[in-house]
């Protein structure tokens, strides 16, 4: 590493990466402004600069552009992440405004095009860029002792606190016990990235605020514990810290843990009240001393007050016994079944309303769960059977004083108009979609002619493009198709042939078709199961469907000689089968979305054509057969899906 050193600097800069005319200029730059600077060996790597960078105490950083490739996001996220207080300033390459908001976006403070390496312009920057890193990084320091250690440690309300980054700056123990995220866990990540919810409108408009001087209160929020898995509700404050010259260098936020508050509330509006103006009276204040006196008339306000919003709810609200029959409804489920409350009473609600099956909502009881039921047909009554309406239903377990769960509750809510609009669209996009179809099978077979000489001979060069414009029509087709089969399964009836399928000949067969694009790509396709793997029960075309768009996926987003291999094995009463590529891998952040509806993620975006429709078949097919799909991947180190499907019985 060179180094020269100046009198009277304003700040130390670190260079790694550029061609030696930038690091040149630069060196220039610094020279003329007696500036410190350091720069690394020019093959050295930016990640083995960081230890340097911090040895050297540098304020600034100069990264060459040709260090962000193809995807400097991804490889600023990472700097930031490695290296939180150092300002970035990108340097070389073209001039490219575009280029330029982009990187400033994701992090940078500048970015200088070879052009621009003057003495004016990289000091500006400079200057910009230290005054940067003595302001913002050393007041995440300055936090504790402001607030004082003992009184967080202590403390009964969660404290954390953020600077103007968004950079967490402190985290006491109780945020531990909240969130079930440690200090050492949370201290120097972004915010957002701990705590979700930040990000959301309102807390953004509520951050906006702080950053005014304001201290602001929200509404309470719910939380699940990552490690417990407990659920419960806490509230929130937030007010800003400021510095001596009583400038705005951080957030604090306050949390409480309000469940056992909550829950006491709701105990007792829970209470079951079946005429609410006589039970508020019946013994208000009767031989119970003034302060329980008025706990308790609170009470039964909040249960009456609720009592009055059910009978007013525009949805359908049921109770149901531990046997599924009526026990209480509210007027719109007289509505919506055009029957009076005393006719649905002790009866059941699989004979009220038919088109459920009966063990529907058994694991609620059982378990405790939560169901959620979307656009379910729905034979109310006799006078409905032939024009049906459909219901969006949820039910949650109803609970006694003892926490046991006593019965259901369901809500239904009828979105029939809203399911015949949807329809509509649906089959305009699924006849548009077919329609496309025609064509392009029509194309594929003109151009299969033309490049066999059918019609002629052709020079390298027409031929290639022949090939060219055969590969953009298979992509289209393979798009197209995609379409057709999620309009397919996402209107599925229960037509599907089930069988018994031998897991090891349907994979051999997808195999098999895609060998060829392979090995096009150089890329080495093999297939390893053991003898003997047992049959599954299974819709063989939805299986297939499954395992070419995985192998294709793998094939797809893997680079010039690379592996894709398949496996299967019996795994107690599945057989789970791995599709294992050694290619791109995937971001950690587009993991959950990953079998979601048309997502599709920014790398994915930039390496291949698609409809995001793939991954999301997968996972719909694969369910339905009572199985799984997973993925286990790490960025650059290639990724793995794991099928699991029960075995035939």
């Amino acid at each position: 590493m060179s180094g020269n050193s100046g009198n009277g600097s304003h700040f130390r800069a670190f260079v790694v990466g550029g061609n030696d005319n930038d690091r040149t200029n630069l060196q220039r730059a610094f020279d003329s402004e007696k500036a410190d600077s350091y720069m690394a060996p020019v093959d050295q790597e930016w990640f083995d600069s960081i230890s340097d960078f911090r040895v050297a105490n540098c304020q600034v950083l100069f990264v060459g552009r040709e260090i962000t490739g193809n995807d400097p996001e991804s490889i600023l996220k990472r700097m930031l992440k490695a290296i939180p207080d150092a300002p970035l300033i990108i340097f070389g390459g073209p001039e490219d405004e575009e280029y330029r908001r982009r990187l400033i976006g994701y992090g940078a403070v500048d970015c200088l095009a070879s052009g621009r390496l003057r003495p004016e312009f990289i000091m500006r920057a400079s200057m910009r860029a230290a005054e940067k890193s003595k302001v913002e990084p050393k007041q995440n320091l300055n936090l504790v002792p402001l607030i004082g250690s003992m009184l967080l440690n202590m403390s009964l309300e969660g404290v954390f606190a953020y600077d103007m980054n968004f950079r967490i700056a402190l985290w006491n123990p109780r945020m531990e016990q909240i969130f079930g995220i440690s200090a050492m866990e949370a201290v120097g990540k972004s915010a957002v990235e701990v705590l979700p919810f930040l990000e959301d409108v309102e807390e953004d408009e509520l951050f906006v605020a702080v950053r005014q001087g304001r201290t602001v209160k929200p509404q309470d929020r719910p939380f699940v514990h990552p490690k417990t898995g407990r659920k419960g509700l806490f509230e929130s404050s937030y007010a800003p810290v400021t510095n001596e010259d009583g400038r705005i260098v951080a957030v604090l936020c306050l949390f409480k843990d309000v469940t056992a508050m909550r829950d006491n509330i709701r105990a007792g509006s829970q209470t079951q009240i079946d005429t609410p103006f006589q039970k508020l009276t019946e013994n208000a204040y009767t031989g119970i001393p003034g302060p329980m006196a008025v706990a308790s008339t609170k009470a039964q306000i909040v249960a009456f007050n609720q009592s009055r919003t059910i009978e007013n709810a525009p949805i359908g609200i049921w109770k149901l016994d531990t046997k599924f029959h009526v026990t209480k409804v509210n007027p719109t489920v007289c509505k919506q079944l055009s029957k009076p409350e005393s006719e649905m009473i002790g009866q059941s609600f699989f004979k009220l309303v038919n088109s459920f099956k009966e063990d529907v909502f058994k694991p609620v009881l059982e378990n405790g769960e939560r169901i959620h039921l979307e656009n379910h047909f729905v034979h109310a009554n006799a006078s409905r059977e032939s024009n049906p309406v459909v219901w969006d239903v949820a039910a949650w377990p109803l609970k006694g004083d003892l926490d046991e769960i006593v019965g259901v509750c369901l809500s239904t809510m009828e979105v029939t108009e809203r399911r015949k609009l949807i329809q509509q669209r649906e089959d305009f996009v699924a006849t548009l979609v077919h329609d496309l179809k025609t064509p392009l099978l029509g194309a594929e077979k003109t151009l299969e002619s033309m490049i066999s000489g059918l019609v002629g001979d052709f020079d390298p060069g027409q031929s290639d493009v022949l090939s060219m414009l055969k590969r953009s029509n298979q992509q289209l087709l393979s798009m197209v198709q995609n379409l057709i089969e999620f309009y397919h399964y996402d209107n599925k009836t229960d037509d599907t042939v089930f069988e018994e399928v031998d897991i090891a000949e349907l994979l051999m067969i997808c195999v098999d078709e895609l060998f060829a694009l392979a090995q096009q790509k150089d890329i080495k396709l093999a297939a390893k199961f053991p003898d003997g793997l047992p049959l599954v029960f299974a819709d063989k075309l939805g299986l297939k469907r499954v395992f070419i768009n995985l192998i294709d996926n793998a094939i797809k987003f893997s680079q010039k000689g690379a592996h894709v291999e398949i496996n299967a094995k019996k795994k107690r009463d599945h057989v789970e089968i791995r599709v294992r590529d050694t290619g791109l891998g995937i971001e950690e952040i587009d993991k959950a979305k990953l079998f979601q509806r048309f997502f599709r993620g920014e790398r994915g975006k930039r390496f291949a054509v698609g409809t995001g429709l793939g991954l999301y078949l997968c996972k719909k097919i694969v369910t339905e057969h009572k199985g799984t799909i997973d993925v286990i991947s790490k960025e650059g180190q290639g990724s793995t899906f794991v099928v699991s499907l029960p075995i035939s019985r």
